[in-house]
């Protein structure tokens, strides 16, 4: 008797149609609008470009001094750069492309001048290069002769210079400094 009930209850349940769905009043035709908040560049944004900017011109610095020390010591034998190298080479490759992202991020988020964000995007292009270049070093570079091998991380190192000659420029204080925010419409008519 009690596998007869069970067997039916699958069917007991789809014999009573479709269920059906009410609301308890009809859903608005429109979203409601999102709150608009005002995009500025301000201390936050500036303060979050100063730390950026440092990390870039440390890593970079690191990356150079590594690579020419795994130049040296390798006396022209590639297996011997490979293993020096593959470290710092992740680790350009990881610092690159995230502060690359971060740099672009930052100014879609906020409204810098434009003399600014053409300077953000030159380093975040600049540090989103050095990422591919090593990131197709460690992958595929490191098996050629070994001229090859010291003209790739040659170029890693100048690219790594070209990105902490950005990261240090004399002028991001005055072209990235905090704007003001902009003065609050007057309510109601004015007179």
């Amino acid at each position: 008797m009690l596998a007869t009930v069970i067997g039916s209850l699958p069917v007991a349940l789809l014999s009573h149609g479709p269920a059906s769905r009410s609301w308890a009043r009809a859903p608005r035709e429109a979203p409601y609008p999102r709150p608009r908040v005002e995009a500025r560049w301000d201390r936050g944004s500036s303060a979050s470009l100063a730390l950026l900017r440092h990390v870039t011109a440390r890593e970079a610095h690191h990356a150079q001094l590594t690579l020419a020390d795994c130049e040296r010591h390798a006396h022209s034998r590639v297996p011997r750069y490979r293993r020096c190298a593959m470290t710092a080479l992740d680790r350009a490759q990881a610092y690159a492309s995230a502060n690359s992202r971060m740099l672009s991020l930052l100014v879609e988020g906020a409204v810098p001048t434009k003399a600014c964000r053409r300077r953000v995007m030159a380093l975040s292009g600049s540090t989103g290069l050095l990422a591919q270049i090593a990131r197709s070093t460690r992958l595929s570079g490191l098996d050629a002769p070994w001229t090859e091998v010291r003209a790739a991380s040659r170029s890693i190192r100048d690219l790594a210079r070209d990105a902490l000659r950005q990261a240090h420029g004399s002028e991001w204080a005055t072209t990235c400094a905090p704007r003001p925010r902009a003065p609050a419409a007057p309510e109601g008519p004015v007179a």
